[in-house]
C-alpha cells in the first residue's frame, strides 16, 4: 500500500511541474512613463510650521500673496509650496 503512495505522489508531482511550465504568465503591459509637467514658470512663495507666527494667514492670503508674485514675471502661474514637516538633523541643523 506504502508503494502506491509514493507513485501516486510521485506521479501527482510530476503533472503538477509539467502542467506548471507548460502554462505561460500573463504579458506585464508595459510600463508608460508619467507625462512631465509643462514647462511653466511659476512664481509664488512658501508655507512651513516655522515661518508665519500666529495668527496663520488665512486661505484668501496665500492666493492673493502667491498671484501678485506670479504677477510680476511675465507667462509666470501662481504657486504655493507647503512644507508639511521639519527634519531633526544631528548637530541642530
Amino acid at each position: 500500500m506504502s508503494r502506491w503512495i509514493v507513485l501516486l505522489l510521485t506521479l501527482t508531482g510530476l503533472l503538477i511541474a509539467v502542467v506548471g511550465c507548460a502554462l505561460k504568465p500573463s504579458p506585464t503591459p508595459p510600463r508608460v512613463p508619467p507625462t512631465p509637467p509643462p514647462d511653466v514658470l511659476r512664481a509664488g512663495l512658501r508655507a512651513s510650521t516655522y515661518g508665519p507666527q500666529p495668527p496663520f494667514p488665512n486661505p484668501a492670503y496665500w492666493v492673493n500673496t502667491a498671484g501678485e508674485m506670479a504677477s510680476r514675471f511675465e507667462g509666470a502661474v501662481p504657486a504655493v509650496v507647503w512644507i508639511s514637516s521639519t527634519a531633526c538633523l544631528p548637530g541642530g541643523g
